[in-house]
C-alpha cells in the first residue's frame, strides 16, 4: 500500500493516489483470499442455521442500536441547544476521557471475543474473567483519566492550542 501510494503520489496522482492505493490493496486482498480458502460461498438457505443466526444475532443488532442512540442523542441536544462550536470541545474531551479505556477494550475485544465464546457453556467462569478484564482496563484507565483531568488545559494547549482550552 505505502510503495504504491508514493509511486502514484510521485507521479502526480495527488491525494487520489491514497484512495487508488486502498482500493488496489483490498483488490489484491481479495484475490489472495480467493486463491488460497478452500471454502468458496454457495448460494444456499438453511432455516434452521438462520434461525440460529437471528436467535444469536438479535441481542447484538438491538444493543447496537441502543448504543448509536445513547452516544448520539447527547451530540444532537448539545449542537441544536448550544451550537456547533460547544459540540466540538464536547468531542474532543468525550474522546480524550474515554481514550485509554476504549482503545485497550477495543484491542482486547479481538483476541477476548473468541476466548469469552469458548467458555460461554460456563457462565461462573465468565464472569469471574470479565470482571477481571475490566479491572485490568481499569487499573489503566483511571489513572489516565484522573491525570488528564489534573494537566487536562496544559495538554489541550500544548496539543490542540489555546482555541481548545474550553474543552
Amino acid at each position: 500500500y505505502s510503495i504504491t501510494a508514493i509511486i502514484l503520489a510521485a507521479s502526480g496522482f495527488g491525494v487520489w493516489s491514497l484512495a487508488i492505493a486502498y482500493i488496489l490493496q483490498v483488490g489484491l486482498q481479495i484475490i489472495c483470499y480467493w486463491s488460497f480458502a478452500k471454502w468458496r460461498p454457495r448460494l444456499e438457505f438453511d432455516v434452521k442455521i438462520a434461525l440460529e443466526m437471528f436467535h444469536y444475532g438479535k441481542y447484538i443488532v438491538a444493543g447496537s442500536i441502543l448504543m448509536f442512540f445513547r452516544k448520539n442523542v447527547a451530540n444532537v441536544a448539545i449542537g441544536k441547544f448550544l451550537g456547533l462550536k460547544e459540540l466540538g470541545f464536547y468531542i474532543l474531551s468525550l474522546r480524550l476521557a474515554n481514550f485509554a479505556s476504549g482503545y485497550l477494550i477495543g484491542r482486547l475485544s479481538r483476541v477476548l471475543f473468541p476466548a469469552f465464546s469458548k467458555v460461554e457453556g460456563d457462565r461462573e467462569y465468565l464472569g469471574e474473567v470479565f470482571l477481571r478484564v475490566i479491572k485490568y482496563v481499569s487499573i489503566i484507565a483511571f489513572p489516565f483519566g484522573i491525570g488528564l483531568s489534573l494537566i487536562g488545559g496544559d495538554f489541550l494547549r500544548i496539543a490542540y492550542g489555546d482555541k481548545w482550552i474550553p474543552a
